[in-house]
């Protein structure tokens, strides 16, 4: 998740003084307070193995408590490495817009020493795919996956974490290649701080609508949208990007979050 930028031709977003993403009416999905993660809702993912610390519990708090530290590669100098943390939603199919609310306790991200200007980043985060792009698809190519979310990058100094968006588009059948449509900010948040976050697909409009903390903006995309995604996964989770790096001290990344009131519409 970059700095805010329009797509052209592709899609063009910008942000909104009004919009119907405001007040989540959405039916509550979970607050989280069984004393363990509800089987009949959500099942647990993982998906770096360079995540070697991780915590995923419901606290006496009843709020959902995740948190991960991991690591770049050192074996190449120059690529990068990433992966999610967390629950995604056991039935999926069909929702077309979440609400949470999250806090952050603690966000570290360091650079590598030798390509300072890489990327590292890391965060709590909303991603779920929502149609797909071909008529009649096969697999996951042409899926589109939207993510939204709060980042900490090495030089974030103040203590706060950027809001932002990013959507794409699958661009081939394992989506391991993607297609950015779009994606942008939406201000900052300091730690410690609860912050609200709603994410919905129009679809009748061809667009996304989203709020953080009451801060609405909308997205809107020249794509055929009338398929289901192949793969119709959606998840909360913490999340990083980290460079591989050769040099010591190696890049890594910590995230501390904690999620509640998750909410849903159909």
């Amino acid at each position: 998740m970059k700095n805010a930028l329009c797509m052209a031709l592709l899609a063009s977003a910008c942000l909104l003084t009004a919009g119907n993403a405001s007040a989540s009416p959405f039916p509550l999905y979970d607050n989280f307070a069984a004393p363990t993660v509800d089987s009949t809702k959500w099942y647990g993912g993982e998906s770096d193995y360079l995540t070697l610390d991780a915590v995923r519990e419901i606290t006496l708090g009843h709020r959902l408590h995740l948190a991960a530290t991991a690591y770049s590669s050192p074996n190449d100098d120059g690529y990068s490495s990433g992966g999610t943390y967390g629950l995604y939603f056991l039935n999926p199919e069909g929702i077309t817009a979440v609400s949470y609310s999250v806090q952050v306790d603690k966000a570290t991200a360091t650079a590598c020493p030798t390509n300072t200007g890489a990327e590292v980043v890391a965060g709590p985060e909303f991603r779920g795919r929502f149609f797909n792009t071909q008529a009649n698809p096969t697999s996951q190519l042409g899926d589109v996956e939207f993510a939204i979310g709060l980042d900490r990058r090495p030089s974030d100094g103040d203590g706060a974490m950027t809001a932002s968006y990013i959507y794409q588009e699958c661009a081939n059948s394992d989506c391991s290649s993607r297609n950015t449509i779009a994606q942008g900010t939406l201000g900052t948040v300091p730690l410690n701080q609860r912050t609200t976050v709603i994410v919905r697909w129009d679809q009748a409009n061809h667009r996304f609508l989203f709020n953080i903390n009451g801060k609405k903006g909308a997205s809107r995309y020249r794509l055929s949208d009338s398929s289901a995604p192949y793969s119709a996964e959606k998840e909360i989770d913490v999340a990083h990007v980290i460079v591989d790096c050769a040099a010591t001290p190696r890049p890594q990344t910590t995230m501390d979050a904690y999620f509640d009131n998750i909410r849903v519409a159909r």
